[in-house]
């Protein structure tokens, strides 16, 4: 793990426009994210196909952006109203 960490922090400093420093988003596909989150597959797939996580679709494939779901996890849906349950 903690070379994964030192990885993306040289992948980081790569990337560059215009002199400034790109930061490049964890980004995976359903399967490991939820392995990784321990959420169930169905319920990522749901969250994607409703617009409800941040992800992209490239080719077949959705990614999803990691500290997006994670943000999404700890804060809620926002559009629900308080008491109400999905």
């Amino acid at each position: 793990m903690q070379d994964l960490k030192s990885e993306r922090q040289k992948m980081q400093l790569l990337h560059t426009y215009n002199g400034q420093a790109l930061s490049v988003p964890d980004m995976m596909q359903i399967r490991p994210a939820a392995k990784a989150t321990g959420l169930p597959e169905h319920l990522l797939r749901t969250l994607v196909k409703e617009n409800r996580i941040i992800h992209i679709k490239v080719g077949q494939k959705v990614l999803i952006n990691i500290p997006k779901l994670i943000d999404y996890l700890n804060v809620g849906d926002s559009s629900m109203k308080d008491g109400e349950t999905a």
